[in-house]
């Protein structure tokens, strides 16, 4: 535009005045003295103003960008490239010197039209992706939430270190950095201070200093101190699912899902369910996911269920369903090609779909068996496409709804545990979804062979123990704060990413359906 154009150009008269404040006295300072004094003008500069002026003429003041036919349909959280059609060179301010007045002539850049155009830089599918959800997942994108309150991380770290010093503690301050739901503050573990005083001390630390201490965890050689945010940062399963890894044999078939962002550094917390992934072993098959209210039990689910289809083929994984609400969480699902059979919902359809499961563990335990081959991982590695076994994951949603039923408890329990202790080598998964555990509604066989335990917000000890095997859940945060044990006892603090239910979740859901109709 005319206004930008003579702005620039106004850059480049001789006799302008600066409009950067220097001391004169400061030396080899080229804006101290006129420009045409300077030995170090660049003989790129000639034509420069006539060129911004003559590109300026060509040019309408109003108007919006018009954008280039060839990128698409833009999208507003994309960058944007603004070109502008020359013929001669382009002052580069990126390549200004302290010892230079003038840039280099930066590279010729050409356009179709003697106009501003703008260009989305679109981010290709990477590997291992179907396009379409990467694309609807991309629209969705919401970055640098996670990054706000850099300087309230700062003015933490500056509290703590005052607070600690003041009692006496040489302390040396390792690492600090934002998570979604605190600033974590990595001390020296050698300073003097423990977490045992940290602990006792968290009132006076609160009330004196503003340290807001939500949780004290002891490393090698190191103490982490996570001091709450004021407001807690949303992560969006679009930054989640952005950074994640994936299997080379991606999207036919991925061994790990994204539970979520691991606290403690940053890094993704996978569920390796059917093999090892990276340098994580395989996880134990079975899985319990706990939670109340608000808690995110119903996000943390879909998040898995979604991962499984996006990123392994309808012949690799297959999805059942148990729900006494009748699938109301769950109309998405429905048309998904993974999805197997019908929702069971009554008592009669539940314990035949656990009766069918059973049935399917005890052929393909029999295939294996005559074959002497130990498990479903390898019998597919030996057979053609068309002769593998997928895998099954059932997931029973409410358990407790129905659980409190004695007849029907009565006659689930012996399928349920003998699907848990025995299915693992044919390839079939349970995931069982509690709003409150007890030993009313979990047998303890039932409770002792669901080695992932996925741990949210629940509202007392008593069901924190029995879920978690320890106290603890029921000081979380809510929202998809979860303690995960993935196949040991060590506790990993994790934030479940979000997906809008209602707004994105049907519409990741579509992707996937017509990434996997394009496969066809």
């Amino acid at each position: 535009r005319p206004s930008i154009a003579s702005g620039f150009k106004n850059l480049v008269k001789e006799r302008s005045p600066t409009r950067i404040s220097v001391p004169a006295e400061w030396p080899s300072n080229p804006y101290t003295t006129p420009i045409e004094d300077s030995e170090t003008i660049d003989a790129g500069i000639a034509g420069v103003a006539e060129r911004i002026e003559e590109v300026s003429r060509n040019v309408p003041e109003a108007g919006p960008a018009v954008p280039n036919a060839s990128a698409g349909t833009p999208h507003p959280e994309r960058s944007a490239l603004v070109m502008a059609e020359t013929t001669g060179p382009m002052v580069n301010p990126a390549a200004t010197r302290a010892d230079a007045s003038i840039a280099e002539p930066a590279t010729e850049v050409q356009s179709s039209a003697t106009s501003t155009l703008v260009a989305e830089t679109a981010e290709p599918t990477p590997e291992g992706w179907l396009p379409e959800v990467w694309e609807a997942l991309m629209r969705m994108r919401k970055p640098g939430q996670l990054d706000q309150g850099s300087e309230w991380l700062d003015e933490q770290a500056d509290a703590m270190r005052d607070a600690l010093q003041a009692n006496g503690f040489k302390v040396i301050i390792i690492d600090k950095r934002l998570t979604p739901n605190s600033a974590l503050i990595t001390i020296d573990g050698a300073s003097g201070v423990d977490v045992a005083w940290l602990e006792k001390q968290s009132v006076n630390l609160q009330t004196k200093y503003g340290l807001e201490i939500g949780r004290v965890t002891p490393m090698t050689r190191r103490i982490a101190i996570s001091i709450n945010r004021p407001k807690r940062a949303e992560m969006h399963l679009s930054e989640a699912w952005r950074r994640r890894k994936l299997d080379v044999t991606s999207p036919d078939r991925t061994n790990a899902l994204v539970v979520g962002d691991r606290e403690v550094d940053g890094e993704l917390l996978y569920l390796p369910l059917f093999g090892g992934f990276e340098d994580l072993p395989q996880a134990l098959p079975h899985t319990i996911i706990s939670g109340g209210t608000n808690s995110g039990k119903g996000i943390l689910t879909t998040n898995l269920i979604l991962d499984i289809c996006a990123f392994n083929s309808p012949d690799a994984v297959r999805i059942r369903l148990i729900d006494p609400k009748r699938g109301a969480d769950y109309g998405w699902l429905m048309d998904m090609p993974h999805f197997e059979g019908q929702i069971a919902s009554e008592a009669d359809d539940i314990i035949a779909a656990l009766a069918a499961l059973t049935a399917e563990m005890e052929r393909r335990l029999t295939i294996l068996g005559d074959l002497k081959i130990p498990n479903i991982a390898l019998y597919n590695e030996t057979r053609l496409p068309a002769e593998r076994l997928p895998r099954i994951v059932m997931i029973f949603d409410e358990v407790p709804k129905i659980m409190q039923d004695e007849d029907f408890r009565d006659r689930a329990n012996p399928y349920l545990n003998e699907l848990a202790t025995a299915a693992r080598s044919s390839g079939i998964h349970l995931v069982m979804i509690y709003q409150r555990a007890d030993n009313l509604v979990m047998t303890m066989q039932l409770r002792n062979n669901l080695g992932n335990k996925l741990i949210l917000k629940l509202g007392d000890k008593g069901s924190s123990e029995i879920a978690l095997g320890e106290k603890g859940a029921e000081k979380l945060l809510g929202f998809g704060h979860l303690i995960a044990k993935v196949s040991t006892d060590d506790k990993v603090y994790t934030q479940v990413p979000f997906l809008h239910p209602t707004n994105e979740t049907p519409k990741i859901a579509d992707a996937i359906i017509k990434g996997w109709k394009a496969r066809k």
